[in-house]
């Protein structure tokens, strides 16, 4: 008898905790859900430099519904819209056109700098709201020093000035002998 009772006894406390298991299962889940707007990780896009066009696909962990309008930002400034392609990703086409102005999707002007730059895609998922971001370093040529030494202008022709002043000396001393013999003749 005392078996029967502590069976029944384990038997009522399950029963008294199934609804509160069962509501942790349904709300934990495993794997759990991916968090469609605060994505933790950008996509590395690589690196370019000034005149160089990168390429590349942006795709979030909650993928954008294909032939949505998704809205596009560099370095926060407004990137323009683009169209989400049947994978749910985006295409996109940066012409670094100098080290602080670029060219994003053709017909868009954005800033860039040299360095880390982001450009961020956001739009709608079949969950909801979606986003993702990338990650790209711009290489800009080196500056020119500020302490360089002085600048020397180019060499291009013959140093007249010495032979110059050799050629006045040369007509003056023709100048004394022409007058010197004019006053013999004049003399005798």
């Amino acid at each position: 008898m005392k078996r029967f009772i502590v069976a029944a006894a384990v038997a009522l406390m399950g029963l008294a905790l199934w609804p509160a298991t069962a509501a942790v299962a349904q709300t934990s889940g495993y794997p759990p859900p991916p968090n469609c707007t605060n994505n933790p990780t950008a996509q590395n896009l690589g690196t370019i430099a000034v005149g160089d066009t990168l390429d590349a696909t942006l795709t979030p962990v909650c993928i954008f519904i294909s032939g949505s309008t998704v809205n596009m930002t560099v370095n926060g400034a407004n990137g323009g819209t683009k169209t989400a392609n049947s994978n749910g990703g985006v295409h996109i086409s940066l012409f670094a056109a100098s080290s602080t102005s670029g060219s994003l999707n053709d017909p868009v002007t954005v800033p860039i700098q040299c360095g880390t730059n982001t450009i961020t895609a956001s739009g709608n998922s079949a969950t909801g709201p979606t986003s993702t971001t990338g990650i790209f370093t711009l290489t800009c040529p080196a500056a020119a020093a500020t302490t360089a030494s002085p600048s020397k202008v180019a060499f291009t022709g013959a140093n007249i000035l010495r032979w110059s002043l050799g050629a006045l000396a040369l007509i003056g001393i023709g100048t004394l002998f022409v007058l010197g013999s004019r006053r013999r003749r004049e003399a005798h």
